[in-house]
C-alpha cells in the first residue's frame, strides 16, 4: 500500500517540551470553568489543538457537508480516569456520572467541538501499537472517499498507571500530536508533503518498543529525509517529498 498526504501545519508536545511549556498557557481561550473539567491528558490533547491556525477549522459550517474532518487517536485514552473509576466500583462506591462520561475514549474531542463551536464530524482510533499509523490511514481514506480539502488528526497518550505499568509494550510518555492533514495534489507553498510506502524489504534500527508518534515527531522536524515505523506485519518507510 502506498499513499502520499501533505501536512499544513502542526504543533508537537514531546516529553522534551511539556516541561518547558505550560499547559494552562496552551489552554488561554478556554474559560475557567471549561479548563477545570480537563484531566492532564485532556489537556495535552486541547493544548495542541488550540495551537493549530484557526483556519484550519474552516470547514464552511453552515454551507451543507463539512469540507474537514477530525481524527482522534490514542492507544490507551484517558486511562487514569479509567483507573480510578475502577477502583471507587471495587471499593463499592459510587462512580461519579460526570468523571464516568469524561472517561469515554472520545471525549476531549467531544470537548472540543462543544467548547469551540466546531460542528464536524469526529472518527475516533485505538489500534495498539499501530494507532498513529492507522490514524493517518483514516485521513487519507477520509481526504479521498469524501472529497474532504483536509482533515485534523490529534494523538494522545501517557504512561499507564503504576499498577498497570506490567502490560506496557513500549516506551511510554505523555506526549501529543496534532497535523492538519490535506492530499498532496496541492503543492501550495507552506505544505510538507510526505508519501507513505508499506514494505517488508526495510530495514530500521530503530527499537521495537519505540513509540510511533514520538518517532515521527523527532523525525518530522529533524534533517532526515525518511523515517520507518515498523510493526508485526511489515515495515512503512515515510519520506519527504
Amino acid at each position: 500500500m502506498q499513499f502520499e498526504l501533505a501536512i499544513d501545519d502542526y504543533f508537537f508536545l514531546t516529553p522534551a517540551t511539556i516541561g518547558t511549556v505550560e499547559l494552562k498557557q496552551l489552554l488561554g481561550d478556554l474559560k475557567p470553568m471549561q479548563k477545570r473539567r480537563l484531566s492532564h491528558y485532556a489537556k495535552l490533547a486541547m493544548g495542541s489543538l488550540l495551537q493549530l491556525e484557526e483556519t484550519s477549522f474552516d470547514c464552511n459550517e453552515g454551507q451543507g457537508t463539512p469540507v474537514c474532518e477530525l481524527v482522534f487517536a490514542s492507544r490507551h485514552g484517558d486511562f487514569h480516569k479509567t483507573s480510578e473509576l475502577l477502583d471507587t466500583l471495587a471499593s463499592k462506591q459510587e462512580i461519579s456520572p460526570t468523571a464516568f462520561s469524561l472517561s469515554v475514549h472520545n471525549a476531549v474531542s467531544g470537548l472540543y467541538s462543544i467548547f469551540k463551536n466546531k460542528k464536524i464530524p469526529i472518527t475516533a482510533i485505538s489500534a495498539g501499537r499501530d494507532t498513529f499509523l492507522s490514524a493517518l490511514i483514516e485521513a487519507y481514506i477520509r481526504i479521498h472517499t469524501k472529497r474532504l480539502d483536509k482533515v485534523i488528526l490529534i494523538y494522545v497518550d501517557q504512561p499507564l498507571p503504576d499498577h498497570y505499568q506490567c502490560f506496557a509494550d513500549e516506551n511510554q510518555q505523555g506526549h501529543a500530536a496534532a497535523l492538519v492533514l490535506s492530499a498532496n495534489s496541492n503543492r501550495a507553498e507552506g505544505k510538507v508533503r510526505l508519501s507513505f510506502d508499506n514494505t517488508t524489504d526495510a530495514e530500521t534500527s530503530a527499537e521495537q518498543n519505540t513509540n510511533h508518534c514520538l518517532m515521527f515527531c523527532e523525525w518530522f522536524t529533524s534533517a532526515e529525509s525518511h523515517l520507518v515505523l515498523s510493526n508485526q506485519r511489515a515495515n512503512w518507510v515515510v519520506k519527504k517529498l
